[in-house]
């Protein structure tokens, strides 16, 4: 499940997205639990973004009237913030190889 919140109130934005994923549980033989079943732990997730535009007034030619764009957009970012990372393991407790350290 994933959840975003965006706002703007111009120049200023702000977006927080936060992700979920419940526990799961892949079974080597169909129907019951093993030693060699992988089990994936719950994962939370969440970013945060703030940007400010700066924008551009000017005009092309004289007597035309200013037109107004989007100079530069600058951005700070925090992705995961709570450091959350899927935490998988075997049915009977040892670490599950090709994941990583834990």
């Amino acid at each position: 499940m994933s959840v975003t919140i965006d706002g703007r109130r111009s120049p200023v934005g702000v977006n927080a997205t936060a992700r979920w994923s419940s526990a799961y549980r892949v079974r080597l033989d169909s129907g019951r639990d093993g030693p060699d079943d992988l089990k994936v732990a719950a994962f939370v997730g969440l970013d945060l973004r703030a940007s400010h535009r700066f924008e551009r007034n000017g005009s092309d030619s004289v007597g035309s009237p200013a037109r107004r764009g989007i100079g530069t957009e600058l951005e700070l970012a925090i992705v995961n913030v709570l450091d959350g990372r899927p935490d998988p393991s075997l049915g009977d407790g040892r670490s599950a190889p090709g994941y990583g350290a834990r």
